[in-house]
Formats: structure tokens, sequence, C-alpha cells
């Protein structure tokens, strides 16, 4: 996975060359002086940041207001908004960046269509929304309204790359989806207790969003329950209660699903076959349409 600093580098140049898509020059200005800014903040360079963070919110008050409330306009307030915000979470001002990235939320709320970031030629990407919501509910963790919104734009984003047919990116939503319903993102995994206990209800919803994302239904919790109990799997049982027969089952599992590859050699191990690595098997899905049923979502071998 790409660090924090290169995808952050990424989304300034992103932004400084979709601001030539803007007509007003006030709002491109605007849009280019935030993404200057994002670049200063990645190099810890804060005058230069506050500077061109105050000069893009200087565009933006003599923007007319019909451009302000133009499609174009509200997002790239949204963009300004979460920019100044970082901006002023560094400089441990909390009060008046939960202020900056309120007006930010605010927008997306009373403008969802405007902001729609499924739409084409937008200038707000999800993570743009997510990173809103995150950095807010942080700050001011009581908010339910920023937790709610956050669920519901994970599960926008998840149902978004399912329809691209972007598996490995609709795989991590799934995972990021469910940490944040069994409020287990700060511990980043789901034990035993948080899988038996997780919400049937978003189970349930995430399951069918996945089986009819594939025109021949070869992912979903359901698919994989299936062949979980096809290959002789029993269910409710810990896996500290597993007899030797329900290892062998489950490796039965493994081997149907594309988990496990009898061919593959593992030089770590006298046992035939290995596990397939994770980009492997998202390699296989892409190029074989028929590859890997149950193999996706992948989120109880993390």
């Amino acid at each position: 996975m790409r660090n924090q600093s290169s995808s952050d580098s990424d989304e300034a140049l992103r932004l400084a060359a979709v601001s030539f898509n803007i007509d007003n020059h006030e709002l491109k200005q605007s849009l280019l002086l935030a993404a200057q800014s994002q670049v200063h903040q990645q190099l810890k360079d804060w005058n230069n940041a506050k500077t061109e963070t105050q000069g893009s919110q200087s565009n933006l008050s003599k923007t007319d207001k019909n451009f302000l409330d133009s499609r174009q306009g509200l997002q790239v307030q949204v963009l300004v908004r979460k920019t100044q915000g970082d901006l002023l979470e560094q400089d441990k001002q909390p009060q008046k960046a939960i202020e900056a990235y309120s007006q930010a939320f605010n927008i997306l709320k009373n403008h969802a269509n405007e902001t729609d970031f499924t739409k084409d030629n937008q200038l707000l990407t999800g993570e743009n929304i997510e990173s809103v919501y995150r950095r807010l509910r942080e700050l001011n963790p009581q908010d339910e309204e920023v937790e709610l919104a956050l669920t519901k734009h994970l599960y926008a984003q998840l149902e978004y790359f399912l329809k691209a047919k972007n598996w490995e990116a609709a795989d991590q939503k799934t995972y990021e989806l469910m940490l944040n319903i069994a409020k287990r993102e700060k511990e980043g995994y789901l034990d035993d207790e948080q899988i038996n206990s997780f919400s049937c209800p978003d189970l349930q919803k995430i399951d069918k969003l996945w089986v009819k994302a594939d025109k021949d239904k070869r992912f979903g919790f359901s698919v994989q329950k299936e062949i979980w109990i096809k290959t002789g799997n029993r269910l409710g049982v810990k896996v500290e209660d597993w007899t030797d027969k329900d290892y062998e089952n489950s490796y039965k599992f493994a081997r149907a699903v594309g988990w496990y590859d009898d061919k593959q050699e593992d030089t770590t191990s006298p046992s035939r076959g290995s596990f397939v690595s994770y980009d492997i098997q998202i390699k296989r899905i892409k190029e074989n349409s028929a590859y890997g049923r149950g193999g996706l979502p992948s989120v109880w071998v993390r």
C-alpha cells in the first residue's frame, strides 16, 4: 500500500489539474491555491501553506454568488474548507478546524446532489468527502450526525467500486465499512466476538451489494456460506473447538474459493500447496471472469 505522503501529493496534483476545468477565474484560483497549500502542508512549510490558504479563501470571497452556488462552486468550497481545516488542525487550533470542517460538512449535507462524487466530471472524490467526515469525527466524536454520514458514505463508496468492478477497492472498502459499523476502527480488526455480534441487517445489506455486482453472482457472504457448508464445514463452531476434520474441511473451503492452491509450492512448509497471495488472487479474478467464486469479500482472512 502506498504511503500517505504519496497519496497526498497525488491529490494536490489532481486538484491542480482539475482546476483548469473551472470557468470562473476566482474559483479556479481558489482551488489552485488550496492545492498549493496542500503541497506546503506536506512539506511542513506552514508559513507558505497559511499564505496560500488565506489567498484561497480571499478568492472565494470575491466569487460571484451565482458561481459559488453552482455545482463547481459548492465543490470548490468543500475542498477549500477541508484544506483550511487540515492546516488549522496541524496548527493546534481544533475549534477553528471543527468550524472549517463543519462548513464543508454542511455543504455536503445540504447539497448532496451537487456534491455527489459518483457523477462524471466531479471535482470532489469519495476520498475527499470521507476525509472531511473522518477529521470532523476525530475532533468532535460526540457528533452522531457525522458518524451516521460517514457510514452512509462508506456504503456509497462500496457500491461505487462494485459497479465499476473495482474488486480490490471494493474489498478494502468492505473491511473499512465493517470496522466502522462494529466500532473497531481504532483496533483495525474484527475478532470472533465482533464477527458473531455483527449487525445482521448490515451484513445482509453488504452481501446483497456484492451478490448483485457480478452477473454470475460469484461474490458475497451468502455465496461463501453456501460453499462453506458444501465443503463439509460446520457453522457456529469456535476455532478453539475445531477437530482435525474441521481443519481439513477448512482447507477444502480455501481451495474452493481460490485462497489456497495445491499447485503453488510453499518453500517454508513440507505440506503440499500454499495460500495464494492477495495480489495474485485479485489478478486471477480480474483476468478470468469465471474464477474465484466465493473468494470475495476477503474480510475473514485479513
